[in-house]
C-alpha cells in the first residue's frame, strides 16, 4: 500500500535497501511486502521510501521471508 503524502514523512524514512538491511531480508522481500500491503511505503515518482515508524512496526511484528 502506498501512502499518498510523501512530504509528511520528511527525513524519517529508509530506502528499500536500507529497510532490507535493517530487517535482515532481501530487497525482493521488501518489494513483495510493499506490493501485498504488508509494508506501507511512499512513492514519489520512481523513489520509494519506507517510513521509520513502519520499519519499527514490522520489527515488532516480525517479517516472514
Amino acid at each position: 500500500m502506498l501512502i499518498a503524502d510523501a512530504h509528511a514523512v520528511g527525513r524519517r524514512s529508509l530506502t528499500r535497501i536500507e529497510a532490507a538491511k535493517r530487517l535482515g531480508c532481501s530487497v525482493t522481500t521488501i518489494d513483495n511486502r510493499i506490493r501485498t500491503g504488508a509494508i506501507k511505503a511512499i512513492r514519489n515518482g520512481r523513489l520509494v521510501r519506507i517510513p521509520l515508524a513502519e520499519i519499527e512496526r514490522v520489527e515488532s511484528d516480525g517479517i516472514e521471508a
